[in-house]
């Protein structure tokens, strides 16, 4: 989704940066959409705009770990998902986020009934929430 956001490609990606840009939620990812924004079609300011997008304070980038790690690999083993997307998942799972939001329709049919997070397309979302999540 964040790529998607910083292509101008996805408007429910943008409403989402809109609303977490407001306070009304917060965005965590994994730290591997630091570097997979690096395949977009980049000139010298996009650089600075997506380096500024990371810094927000509504952004946070959950670290590479150990206990990441296992739980990406036991999703790639269990739902056949490709090694970024299990990433990216696992970080959500391992931070306590209620709500993985992805435009991948694969990533959305494979993990429908995944236990403990759910998965959608990104929306507008409503009133802010309090969520309990295991951000520093």
């Amino acid at each position: 989704m964040i790529v998607d956001f910083l292509k101008g490609a996805c408007p429910p990606a943008q409403n989402v940066v809109q609303a977490a840009s407001n306070g009304a939620l917060l965005i965590a990812t994994s730290a591997l959409a630091e570097v997979e924004v690096a395949m977009l079609p980049t000139r010298e300011d996009d650089l600075g705009v997506i380096d500024e997008f990371f810094a927000q304070p509504y952004v946070f980038v959950v670290p590479f770990s150990r206990p990441i790690r296992s739980t990406a690999r036991d999703l790639v083993r269990k739902f056949h998902l490709r090694a970024a997307d299990a990433i990216y998942v696992a970080s959500a799972i391992n931070k306590g986020v209620p709500t993985f939001e992805t435009m991948d329709g694969q990533v959305l049919s494979k993990l429908s009934s995944l236990p403990g997070l759910t998965v959608t397309k990104p929306f507008p979302p409503g009133p802010p929430q309090q969520l309990k999540m295991n951000l520093p």
